[in-house]
């Protein structure tokens, strides 16, 4: 995988600081003229993913692939499905198991690891229209996904998948959750601890006796 040693990117002035510049967009950065077709699609196992479309009858797609505890309505897909919608591509954002505002019927739910659904997903959009080129993009965990599902389907993609860019993917997740247990990191790791701890709430709920929850307090 080439990295690339020195970036281009300047980020404005008034962002000032990496925690500046994360937090920022994320309350202040709205996207409007974003129309989403939902659909349900069920998974081989018999759970469900939830699909957001935009039709611009086109026969070039881009799926992408949000982050950690994300879904399709967060202001960075909503950007990229909009710059793709502008260059006349369908766009198809998925939501991972759990993440759609509905909990998934499974007992597992979704990690950075797991290709399975990606490849269900992709499978799908390739049936239900003949795409010429189908592009690839993740998030954060939806990189990771989606340079897994390339590095371990490489010998036998389907013909339209041509590209795939993965945006700020935490390779190494050992080294990613240490960072989190920083003190100036804390804000981060908090809030994705809290909507963990309730969707892993859920699920025990859900699945009576299945998961030990009784040291989330320790």
């Amino acid at each position: 995988m080439p990295v690339l040693q020195k970036s281009t990117y300047q980020r404005p002035w008034y962002l000032f600081n990496p925690h500046i510049e994360t937090i920022y967009p994320a309350l202040t950065r709205r996207i409007s003229g974003i129309e989403y077709e939902r659909e349900r699609l069920t998974l081989s196992d018999g759970d469900f993913v939830d699909l957001d479309w935009i039709d611009s009858s086109s026969r070039q797609l881009v799926v992408l692939t949000h982050g950690l505890e994300g879904d399709t309505s967060r202001h960075y897909i909503k950007g990229m499905a909009r710059r793709f919608m502008q260059g006349g591509w369908d766009v198809l954002a998925w939501n991972c198991r759990s993440c759609s505002g509905e909990m998934n019927r499974a007992f597992r739910m979704y990690n950075h690891g797991e290709v399975g659904d990606i490849g269900e997903v992709l499978r799908h959009a390739m049936r239900t229209k003949d795409y010429e080129r189908v592009v690839m993009v993740g998030f954060s965990m939806g990189g990771n996904i989606t340079m897994k599902y390339l590095g371990v389907n490489a010998d036998h993609l389907d013909a339209p998948i041509y590209r795939a860019v993965a945006f700020s993917a935490p390779c190494d997740l050992g080294e990613g959750a240490e960072l989190l247990d920083w003190p100036e990191n804390k804000f981060y790791r908090n809030r994705f601890f809290k909507m963990l701890r309730k969707k892993i709430t859920e699920k025990a709920e859900q699945y009576p006796g299945r998961l030990d929850i009784t040291k989330f307090d320790e």
